[in-house]
């Protein structure tokens, strides 16, 4: 059975090669002509915010949930107005021009979508939080066919 579990952040530098003290990360072009990393440890990404695919806030980004079994992070856990929501990571984007986190989807998806209510998280709850998106689970496990809300 495949597990889900929250990282912490001594698992994340871990699991995505990060040793501290290495001064040559790789670097792509941001904004105004500065370097940015291409690799960013989790502790810059926590509590950066997020804003939906129209720009509009939608929060912070409170933690990620990790996919022992595929070694990749499946969901954000985004909190909003008390309140925190699974997001898919593929939904996820970097915003160099505000250095924040872009969300492929609009705000209302988002808060009317699973609640944060169990870790680990199930394969159940997950084929829920991507039903919601209208996404197949990162898995490859098929969903129903739903037209986008």
């Amino acid at each position: 059975m495949r597990k889900y579990a929250f990282l912490t952040i001594a698992s994340i530098f871990l699991l995505a090669g990060y040793v501290v003290g290495v001064q040559a990360a790789p670097v792509s072009p941001g904004p105004e002509g500065k370097n940015l990393p291409t690799y960013a440890p989790p502790g810059e990404i926590i509590g950066m915010s997020v804003s939906d695919v129209n720009g509009e806030p939608v929060g912070q980004l409170e933690n990620v949930v990790f996919d022992w079994s595929s070694s990749r992070i499946g969901y954000g856990v985004i909190s909003y107005e008390g309140n925190s929501y699974y997001v898919p990571w593929s939904v996820v984007r970097f915003n160099p021009d505000e250095t924040s986190l872009r969300l492929q989807v609009d705000r209302q998806k988002v808060v009317t979508g699973p609640q944060v209510k169990e870790t680990p998280v199930s394969r159940t709850t997950g084929i829920k939080i991507h039903e919601h998106y209208g996404l197949a689970p990162y898995w490859g496990e098929t969903v129903r066919d739903k037209p986008q809300e």
